[in-house]
């Protein structure tokens, strides 16, 4: 069983009589073990089995410290489950481990006192040569895992047995007070406190004493214990710069914040590695207890700035905190216009991040320093109605005009509620209904709605009321508005309708209500209805629209079943449902009209339409699997494998007989538009332009493949053997491409026919028609355009081609010649050696007077024979070698000449020349080179007579000297 022998499975379940069997017969094994590494003695002592344990121990050979795969002996196992016991029976045998270690470094001292076996800790601490202080692999000690378990009982034992280390050390750092304070054991925090030696603001790792965990952890009878006691540092910090009473402002721990605020040297302003006091924290996160708390300190810092210049007024207008906007701001020396590093105060703060009731407050706040209110502002404020008429009547009376609290006079009235007012400021302004609805102030947008405000007036951007309460969210104001009669389809500078900016939110409940009040869906993609809904590109999209044009919007998880879509009226309400086109053959199979059993074919449109009725009317199907590349090929252009591409539609009769027209009730498909089309005409449209884009983006692939060609082309220079094959190959491919379309087309043009003629009055209309043709001839042309570059490219290789074929031809001549001059040097050296082979046979040499003279000697043969093939392989190198020595002559050459137009201009008799010659070439045929030779004979002319002047004075030196 499991691998287990009788011995291990006997002293398992504790089958004492077995075990004595087994042990009386001659071969079995006493220390077998299990997978798990563990013997008899093992098991026993794990499962608490104290007379096998004895049969066991009385055994001879029995392996007292086996250990197991996890390194546990049967000590470890009986200390660990408590079996007092057994660990006395082990304790009393000799040669028994006592502190042997786990793989996780745990001894049964540990163990013990991890699990709370007080009897069994007391047995061990009782036995000479214990570890009191033996470390895991964590680095913790017995005394450690009885702290961070709450086991007092033990804990006690071992603070009176001498030589237990108090403040010993974990890997991360933590002594037992901090394992105590972490855990909230305050009874053993107690006995630890009153032990002698222990180390009060012992760190971590990460610098936390055990006041920052009790803090951090919001244990507050700890915190006190630790305040009462002498020697606590209050304002020990971590790494991250973080005291204790700043973990307890992040953590919102009030009452922790009370005990340290009411204890005297606590730091109220301490700072973190960012520069953070409590303050700033507890204002950052809105925490507004401890905001109260820490602002009836005196010594507070209201304007304390972290590393990025921020306070807590800037962190708290940046999170929107208002209520703690509002303690802040009741601070009489609060810095309201404090800067940042990036040059924002809390009011750039607030607005940026869309905060309008912070705004609001920052603004009243200005509004008290810098006051800037109009008279009108303060006669609507009052309700004084004559006075605001007179003030309307003015030219030059702003009604838009914002005091220094940025509110406008209809705002002022709006708050007291002077109807009257508001109504003769309604017709005047233009932005308070904005700003209303930004702020998202209910109340007010009613006053003045109520007040007949013109709530299609747009603001800067183009948008309406509408649209600004459409992208903050606000659904109960959107009601509002359009009960009001705000206009649900206008469009802003950037041409987004509320609906879009709704979508855009991802707000559901204010897309439906949209919808519900017929917004027009018309532009709008199937991917945007999924990403508004959260939902995944597999689900299905139903849009429904009643005969009022309003619509919903659904998710179903199928399609209903073709008896259910012929249930309600088609006057009534039109169905589309939308699904990926890559969801497989298997979802359109499910859809409940009948189409095509045929597979598709590729590149080829296929449709069905069907010539009678299936007794509820009729399904029209139309399917596209294109592009498809049915050879691909990676040397020429391969057509990149595209989607299958379905629609398909079911129509019936008009129940109302004055139109007695056919009607589609509802539609499927698998295109990315997702707005119901007007009839099956709009819907093929919808497909015909679809087909239009795929075909466009097939042809913009192609060119860029061209241009990948026209590079390789440049490159080669005409030395590609295959590219000539791959642009013919390419050539072939437009030619299929073309022939695909003009079947598509074909096809597209046969199905208007015949669908105008049996569900269409025969009337074609002729915008398709027009479409249809579009599409052909903007593709062809697109076609064409990739056939002339091939043209162009085919007739670029044939001169390149052309070209490098003459150079090939230049050069043979040129290696020809040159091999025939190397033939001349080779002539005499085949004669010498046929002469020197054969003189001893003939007389020929006798006859070969011509012959160069002593060539049958070694000494005249052997250096003209190695003259003859040096000047052989020299004359080769020449040859191979001949258009860099050219280059290379003709840099020599510039340099010359350059020089000797410098020493030209230098000489006073050749400047003029020089000057002249310096623009010239040395190419131009001019007669400037005949005068370069000229001045080369002067400057020789001249060096010789200098140099006869000076052998001539030399001269006359020596006779002077021998006369001497």
């Amino acid at each position: 069983m499991h691998g287990n022998t009788p011995l291990l499975l006997a002293a398992i379940r504790g089958h004492k009589d077995i075990v004595q069997l087994l042990l009386a017969t001659d071969g079995v094994d006493l220390n077998c073990k299990s997978k798990d590494g563990q013997t008899p003695l093992s098991c026993a002592a794990q499962y608490g089995h104290k007379d096998i344990v004895q049969l066991l121990l009385a055994t001879d050979g029995i392996d007292l410290n086996c250990e197991s795969k996890d390194g546990q002996t049967p000590l470890s196992w009986a200390a660990q489950y408590g079996h007092k016991d057994i660990v006395q029976l082990l304790l009393a045998t000799d040669g028994v481990d006592l502190n042997c270690k786990s793989k996780d470094g745990q001894t049964p001292l540990s163990c013990a006192a991890q699990y709370g076996h007080k009897d069994i800790v007391q047995l061990l601490l009782a036995t000479d040569g214990i570890d009191l202080n033996c470390e895991s692999k964590d680095g913790q000690t017995p005394l450690s895992w009885a702290v961070q378990y709450g086991h007092k009982d033990i804990v006690e034992l071992l603070l009176a047995t001498d030589g237990v280390d108090l403040n010993c050390k974990s890997k991360d750092g933590q002594t037992s007070l901090s394992w105590a304070a972490q855990y909230g054991h305050k009874d053993i925090v107690q006995l630890l406190l009153a032990a002698d030696g222990v180390d009060l603001n012992c760190k971590n790792k990460d610098g936390e004493t055990p006041l920052s965990w009790a803090a951090f952890r919001e244990h507050k009878d700890i915190v006190e214990l630790l305040l009462a006691t002498d020697g606590v540092d209050l304002n020990c910090k971590s790494k991250d710069g973080q005291t204790p009473l700043s973990w307890a402002a992040f953590r919102e721990h009030k009452d922790i914040v009370e005990l340290l605020l009411a204890t005297d040297g606590v730091d109220l302003n301490c700072k973190s590695k960012d520069g953070q006091t409590p303050l700033s924290c507890a204002a950052q996160y809105g925490h507004k207890d401890i905001v109260q708390l820490l602002l009836t300190q005196d010594s507070i810092d209201l304007d304390c700035k972290d590393k990025d210049n921020r306070t807590p007024l800037s962190w708290a207008a940046q999170y929107g905190h208002k209520d703690i906007v509002q303690l802040l701001l009741t601070q009489d020396s609060i810095d309201l216009d404090c800067k940042d590093k990036d040059n924002r105060t809390p009011l750039s703060w607030a607005a940026g991040n869309g905060h309008s009731g912070v705004v609001q407050l920052l603004i009243k706040k200005y509004a008290n320093i810098y006051p800037s209110r109009t008279p009108l502002s303060w006669a609507a404020e009052n309700g004084y109605k004559e006075v605001v008429k007179l003030l309307l009547e003015e030219n030059d009376v702003d009604p838009n005009s914002k005091d220094g609290g940025g509110l406008t006079p209809l705002s002022r009235a709006a708050e007291k509620g002077h109807t009257a007012v508001v109504e003769l400021l309604a017709r005047k302004d233009t932005i308070t209904l904005h700003r209303l609805v930004q702020e998202g102030e209910q109340t007010a947008i009613k006053l003045l709605l109520t007040a007949n405000y013109d709530v299609h007036v747009k603001n800067g951007l183009g948008r309406t009321p509408l649209h600004i309460a459409a992208s903050l969210g606000y659904l109960e104001i959107a009601r509002d508005l359009i009960s009001g009669g705000a206009e649900i389809n206008s469009e802003d500078s950037d041409g987004m309708t509320p609906l879009r900016l709704a979508m855009r939110r991802k707000n559901c409940n204010l897309i439906r209500e949209l919808l519900r009040h017929k917004a027009h869906t018309k532009d709008i993609m199937a991917k945007e209805w999924r990403d508004a809904f959260c939902k995944e590109n597999i689900d299905i999209v139903q849009l429904s629209e009643r005969g009022d044009q309003a619509k919903r919007l659904e998710f179903p998880t199928g399609f209903p079943t073709a008896l259910e879509l012929l249930q309600s009226p088609p006057e009534t309400e039109r169905r589309l449902f939308l699904f990926a086109d890559d969801s497989g053959d298997s979802l359109w199979a499910k859809v409940p009209i009948i189409h095509s059993k045929e597979p598709l074919e590729p590149n080829k449109l296929q449709i069905s339409l069907p010539k009678e009725t299936n007794g509820h009317g009729f399904d029209i199907s139309i399917s596209l699997w294109f592009p498809v590349e049915q050879q691909p090929s990676q040397k020429h252009f391969s057509i990149p494998n595209g989607s299958k591409h379905r629609i398909g539609w079911k129509i019936v009769r008009s129940t109302n007989t004055k139109q007695g027209q056919w009607t589609p009730i509802v539609y499927f498909s698998t295109l990315p538009y997702g707005w119901i089309p007007r009839d099956g005409i709009d819907f093929f449209q919808q497909f015909i332009l679809y087909m239009k884009g795929k075909w466009l983006e097939l042809c913009q692939q192609a060119e860029e493949h061209l241009s990948k060609r026209r590079l390789d082309q440049l490159v080669s220079k005409g030395k590609s053997p295959d590219l000539i094959d791959h642009l013919a190959k390419d050539a072939l491919e437009w030619t299929e491409l073309r022939s695909i379309l003009q079947g598509q087309v074909r096809e597209a043009k046969k199905f208007v026919l015949d669908y105008c003629q049996r569900y269409n009055a025969n009337e074609i209309p002729k915008d398709l028609e027009a479409l249809i043709d579009e599409f052909a001839h903007s593709v062809n042309n697109r076609i064409g355009q990739l056939d002339q570059t091939v043209r162009d490219l085919l007739q670029i290789e044939f001169a390149w081609t052309s070209i490098t074929e003459a150079r090939v031809a230049t050069r043979l001549g040129q290696n020809v010649m040159l091999l025939t001059f190397v033939s001349i040097f080779y002539l005499p050296l085949g004669f010498c050696a046929n002469f020197s082979l054969y003189r001893q046979n003939t007389e020929l040499h006798k006859q070969a007077i011509w012959a160069i003279p002593g060539i049958t000697d070694s000494s005249t043969r052997n250096p003209f024979i190695i003259t003859s093939i040096i000047v052989g392989l020299i004359t080769l190198l020449v040859a191979f070698n001949l258009e860099n020595i050219a280059g290379s002559t003709g840099k020599v050459y510039q340099y010359w000449r350059q020089k000797m137009l410098n020493d030209m201009r230098s000489d006073n008799r050749w400047k003029e020349k020089g000057e002249e010659f310096q623009d010239s070439g040395p190419a131009r045929r001019t007669p400037s080179e005949w005068w370069f030779l000229g001045y080369i004979v002067y400057r020789l002319i001249r060096w010789s007579t200098r140099k006869t002047r000076q052998n001539k004075g030399a001269d006359s030196n020596v006779d002077s000297g021998n006369a001497c």
